[in-house]
């Protein structure tokens, strides 16, 4: 985000090869009003997992929407970049137990 913010140019790579974002993107976060999105949510359980190794979106993010939500339920996941290379199955486990247990709630 710092480098985005900065003007410059951010490689993302991964299994799937690489991709570019530009510093527009920082641009068009100004248009949006994330509290407000977070607003609609209202108490409807969410999940949100960030890898503590994410280098496009800070860890920070996961603590923002986090205090904004009522019922939201943080993992923050060592080691994880931001798509969880590597990680894939730890993040589908995460993701099915959580909906298995809102299931059982």
């Amino acid at each position: 985000y710092d480098k985005l913010a900065g003007g410059q140019l951010v490689s993302v790579n991964d299994e799937n090869g690489s991709f570019l974002l530009e510093p527009a993107l920082v641009l068009d976060f100004k248009r949006h009003d994330m509290d407000a999105y977070l607003q609609t949510i209202g108490d409807r359980p969410a999940l949100i997992l960030h890898g503590m190794d994410d280098e496009t979106v800070a860890v920070d993010n996961a603590s923002y929407i986090q205090e904004r939500l009522r019922n939201a339920r943080v993992h923050l996941i060592p080691g994880a970049d931001h798509r969880f290379n590597g990680m894939t199955e730890m993040r589908e486990n995460l993701t099915m137990d959580w909906l298995t247990s809102q299931r059982q709630g």
